[in-house]
């Protein structure tokens, strides 16, 4: 079967190609709470502006940046998770439906590197606004 036929039959299969996407929902929502360096939570709650780094608790405009990539990874984070539970449903309730596999291997690849691109050109524009 060989590597290239596990990934046809990996994506040809609806509730395959959701997993992929749930997987990769879940990732986006949890991204901002999981994956925080102790470093990365002082900044938000503290600030490193002040002169006193402990001034003003929850007063940073870190607090406000981190809060709006929160809400924009949580976005992109439920919309994948909505397109995976889609197509679960979609390959329980027709069992044999198959997608083209190159053409659902383009959808993932196509939306992972296209949200990750563009929460990444998000926080750059906020960090250059402020």
């Amino acid at each position: 079967m060989g590597f290239i036929g596990l990934l046809r039959s990996i994506f040809s299969d609806p509730q395959t190609v959701g997993l992929v996407f749930d997987v990769w929902g879940a990732y986006l929502l949890s991204r901002g709470f999981i994956f925080k360096r102790i470093e990365e939570i002082e900044a938000e709650c503290y600030g490193h502006d002040l002169p006193n780094g402990r001034e003003g608790l929850g007063m940073s405009g870190n607090l406000a940046r981190s809060m709006r990539i929160q809400g924009l990874e949580a976005r992109f984070g439920f919309i994948f998770l909505f397109l995976g539970f889609m197509l679960q449903g979609l390959g329980q309730a027709i069992p044999l439906c198959r997608l083209p596999p190159m053409v659902s291997f383009s959808l993932v690849l196509l939306g992972v590197i296209s949200s990750y691109i563009y929460i990444r050109f998000q926080i750059k524009k906020m960090f250059l606004s402020s």
